[in-house]
């Protein structure tokens, strides 16, 4: 067992395992009880160390953390009070119940969400990276100096004391009973009420969370997740990628993540192929907002799944130009400002295909005619900026 994650708010445990002959033998285990069990291949919460406080933003019927730079915003806000705050290019209205619930409402789309608060906890072997992070380094002051070394010589400087390393070395020497116990990541009580005092007064004056360099939003943060329908591109010099630069205008550098769709085209999109009422038009480009339910669901699972989780989107608007889709494009960036362009190639009955030629664009209802081709990551206002869209 190399960690578990526990969320009390769910009743919901990550354990994570070295390899899989030990989750086989813990799945064969959990089955002789009437435990629910599922195997993931990653989680949110394992990047989180132990009695880390954690803001989330509710998506549906799901959890999503919020920026850390948004949490952190939050957390400041004092209990039972209303605040607008800003993050990125957004402007929220924050209604704060209590310290671990509240309410957000995006001041432009007016759409709201609950917020919450949980807590991690975490247990793993002391030779696991994440049991240092969960120690703070204590700073100490050797204040009996002068007496235990010589009353006239002048005060030696702080040190530091890392807690972590001390107890890597105590593992070392084979102290095999202490390496499953976890130290909890509080900080000494002498540190909790100069914190405690510098949130209070921090609270009445809390400001936008504008960056203090003022291209700060033009910042590329790359988007590392894994998906399993998707493979990253590292090769600049492949067709697709090549083809989202020039539509986009940008260098390599200038993108967050650049992804290939590996699903094989289905037996609709064959029958399609093989039509003479259909012609395939390719490429053609589509923004995600980055929270609706239907488009965080083409990434995961493509334009089916989007259509189904869709109860009022009747059909999706495609371009032919990504400078065309960003100009007509209202939807949210996420918390690091990064929207997803999906590159598709899509079967076009002949009244789509005159929409196409003479909008430019082309709505498609038939999900089934799309191909997921190509995905890029990129900054909303890099790319305007490289676009010439004010």
């Amino acid at each position: 067992l190399a960690s578990v994650h526990l969320v009390e708010e769910d009743k919901t445990a990550v354990l994570r395992f070295a390899d899989q002959a030990s989750l086989n033998s813990a799945c064969e285990f959990v089955s002789r009880f009437q435990w629910r069990c599922k195997v993931v291949i990653d989680s949110p919460y394992l990047r989180y160390y132990d009695q880390q406080k954690v803001w989330q933003y509710q998506v549906s019927n799901k959890w999503a953390a919020h920026h850390a730079d948004m949490a952190r915003l939050i957390e400041r806000i004092p209990p039972r009070q209303d605040l607008i705050i800003e993050h990125g290019a957004r402007r929220y209205f924050i209604e704060k119940y209590n310290r671990q619930q509240g309410r957000q409402t995006n001041l432009r789309t007016q759409n709201q969400r609950m917020i919450r608060r949980i807590r991690i906890h975490v247990w793993a072997p002391k030779e696991n990276p994440i049991f240092a992070k969960a120690i703070p380094v204590i700073a100490t002051e050797e204040q009996f100096d002068s007496f235990f070394y010589n009353t006239r010589a002048a005060p030696r400087p702080p040190r530091e004391t890392n807690v972590a390393a001390s107890v890597a070395a105590a593992a070392g020497q084979g102290n095999t009973a202490a390496r499953f116990h976890l130290h909890r990541s509080e900080p000494p009580q002498n540190q909790i009420a100069s914190e405690r005092e510098k949130r209070l007064s921090a609270a009445q004056k809390v400001v936008p969370s504008q960056l203090t360099r003022v291209d700060s939003k033009y910042s590329v943060i790359g988007d590392t997740r894994q998906y399993s329908a998707w493979r990253a591109l590292d090769d600049d010099e492949d067709e697709d990628y090549q083809t989202l630069m020039r539509e986009c205008g940008m260098r390599a550098d200038a993108f967050s993540a650049v992804w290939n769709h590996l699903v094989p085209p289905s037996e609709a999109l064959l029958q399609f192929a093989s039509s003479g009422e259909y012609r395939l038009a390719t490429p053609l480009f589509y923004i995600a907002d980055a929270f609706e339910e239907q488009d965080v669901a083409i990434m995961e699972q493509g334009f089916v799944a989007a259509a189904a989780a869709a109860m009022d989107v009747e059909q999706f608007t495609f371009f032919g130009k990504v400078a065309s889709a960003m100009e007509a494009f209202s939807g949210d960036a996420d918390g690091d400002n990064n929207i997803k362009i999906f590159m598709c190639s899509v079967y076009l009955t002949p009244p789509q295909q005159t929409d196409l030629q003479q909008n430019g664009e082309v709505n498609v209802e038939d999900v089934s005619t799309i191909q997921l081709v190509a995905c890029a990551c990129v900054n909303v206002f890099g790319l305007k900026k490289a676009l010439a869209i004010e």
